[in-house]
């Protein structure tokens, strides 16, 4: 008796089985790993996303604040620069996880360029293509070792127009106090204005990452709808013959002797949630 191949659903009720053959049990088991990187890739994006939406809703909403309060205290000043801090802190940690993170994705994908090759290309065509995306880059690696990256804040030339409240601060950091830190990288700094906008610079480097986000979910798209067709057929061929569904549905291998193993669950809700993550985020950022 040889290994056999089996679709069921994982409870205790009648049903009927269905054999597969080996060739479809481990196609499905790859079509699972695609969906699951799918989904994480997708995931990825949106914590940083979320981020940057994060600073942006708190710059706008501490603008109008500024400019409607007309608190200028020290004190102030000093709780808004701790907040901005946090916030583009907190942005620069999570675009650092995406960016390694996606360079492990999907590596059990055949491309005859592996995907995390792929990545490496993209993300290097948006550091060469955007002064403030290598500003950031190494900004990060400044502020995890050396210093904040809010210096100061200064008003806006056109804080006085009502249509610009929004963004009626600007948060800085100053060059000569990364130069007096040393470690910075030389190359990148000599290229620095000595103000440099953060929140003009997050923006760049944010509409940067979406493009190679969109590039690279285009180099996975034909392979993630293979993978969701797989689990689809599956599916249909299950429930043509048990009228109670397939929720619970998965495929298994049976050795000749012992207990089934390899158990790769087979179901599409789950995957929904990544569909709906990618048409919210189907465009790149760009400037208005």
């Amino acid at each position: 008796m040889t290994e056999r191949y089996w679709l069921y659903r994982r409870d205790i009720g009648p049903q009927n089985k269905i054999q597969i053959g080996e060739e479809r049990y481990s196609a499905l088991a790859a079509a699972r790993s695609t969906l699951v990187d799918a989904g994480a890739f997708e995931q990825k994006y949106e914590l940083l996303l979320g981020n940057y939406l994060a600073f942006e809703s708190w710059a706008s909403s501490c603008s109008m604040r500024t400019a409607v309060e007309f608190d200028h205290s020290y004190d102030g000043a000093a709780r808004i620069i701790s907040e901005a801090n946090r916030h583009i802190m907190n942005f620069l940690s999570s675009s650092r996880a995406y960016i390694d993170q996606i360079q492990q994705d999907f590596r059990h994908l055949p491309f005859p360029i592996p995907f995390g090759d792929q990545a490496k290309v993209r993300l290097a065509l948006a550091y060469d293509g955007s002064k403030e995306y290598r500003f950031l880059e190494a900004l990060r690696n400044f502020v995890q070792h050396r210093s904040l990256p809010v210096h100061m804040i200064t008003p806006d030339v056109r804080s006085r127009d009502p249509g610009t409240w929004s963004e009626s601060v600007v948060f800085t950091c100053l060059r000569e106090n990364i130069e007096a830190l040393g470690g910075f990288k030389t190359t990148v700094l000599e290229e620095t204005e000595p103000k440099v906008d953060l929140r003009s610079a997050v923006r760049q480097f944010m509409m940067a990452l979406s493009q190679a986000h969109i590039d690279l979910r285009r180099v996975v798209a034909p392979d993630i709808d293979v993978a969701r067709a797989l689990f689809a057929a599956a599916i249909e061929d299950f429930k043509s013959l048990n009228s109670d569904g397939a929720t619970g549905l998965a495929t298994f291998r049976e050795p000749e002797n012992g207990e089934p193993v390899g158990v790769v669950t087979v179901l599409l809700d789950w995957d929904d949630v990544r569909i709906n993550l990618a048409k919210k985020n189907r465009f790149p950022l760009i400037s208005t």
